[in-house]
C-alpha cells in the first residue's frame, strides 16, 4: 500500500515538473511574441507615418499587421505547446523510470536495470544507478554465499564439540569410572 500512495506522489510530482516546464516554454515564447510584435508595431507605425500615407491607410496597414500577429502568435503558443509537452517528457520520463527503479531496489528487488537513453547527465545518472544495482546484486550473492558458509562451519564446530563431548565422555567412563 505504501508503494502505491509512493507512486502516487511521484506522478504528481513529474506531472507538476511537467507543467513547470510546458509553462516556462510558453512563458518565454509569449514575452518574445509580444517584445518583438511590439517593436515591429512601433517600427512600421513610423515608417508609415514618414512615408506621409493617409492615416486610413495606415490604420488599416496596421490592424492587418496585428491581425497576422495575432494569429502567428497563437500559432506559436500552440506549436510551442506541443514542443514544450514534448521536450518536459523527455527530460521527466528518464527520472521517473529510475525513481521506479530505486523503488524497487528499495523493496528488495536488485536485479533492476534503468534504461539509458541519452548521453547527457540522466543517461549518467541511469548509468551509475546500473552500476549501483549491479553491485548491490554482487554484495548480496556474495553475503548469501558467506552466510551459507559460516552457517557450514557452525555445524561443522557442533558436530566436531559433540564428537569431543562422546570422546571425553568415553574417556571417563574408561579411566575415571573404571575400577582399576
Amino acid at each position: 500500500h505504501q508503494s502505491s500512495k509512493a507512486m502516487e506522489n511521484d506522478k504528481a510530482l513529474f506531472s507538476n515538473l511537467r507543467s513547470k516546464i510546458t509553462l516556462a516554454f510558453l512563458l518565454v515564447i509569449v514575452f518574445m511574441g509580444i517584445s518583438a510584435s511590439t517593436v515591429f508595431y512601433v517600427a512600421l507605425r513610423s515608417t508609415l507615418g514618414q512615408a506621409a500615407l493617409d492615416p486610413e491607410v495606415i490604420n488599416s496597414i496596421t490592424n492587418d499587421f496585428l491581425l497576422v500577429s495575432i494569429a502567428l502568435s497563437i500559432a506559436s503558443i500552440l506549436a510551442i505547446g506541443i514542443f514544450a509537452n514534448f521536450i518536459s517528457k523527455k527530460i521527466t520520463q528518464p527520472i521517473n523510470d529510475l525513481t521506479r527503479g530505486i523503488r524497487e531496489i528499495a523493496s528488495g528487488k536488485l536485479d533492476v536495470q534503468a534504461e539509458i537513453v541519452s548521453n547527457d547527465e540522466i543517461g549518467l545518472l541511469s548509468h551509475t544507478f546500473n552500476q549501483m544495482a549491479t553491485n548491490l546484486t554482487e554484495s548480496n550473492a556474495w553475503l548469501e554465499k558467506r552466510t551459507r558458509e559460516l552457517e557450514e562451519e557452525i555445524n561443522e564446530r557442533k558436530r566436531t564439540e559433540e564428537a569431543l563431548k562422546e570422546t571425553a565422555e568415553q574417556y571417563r567412563a574408561f579411566f575415571v569410572d573404571s575400577p582399576i
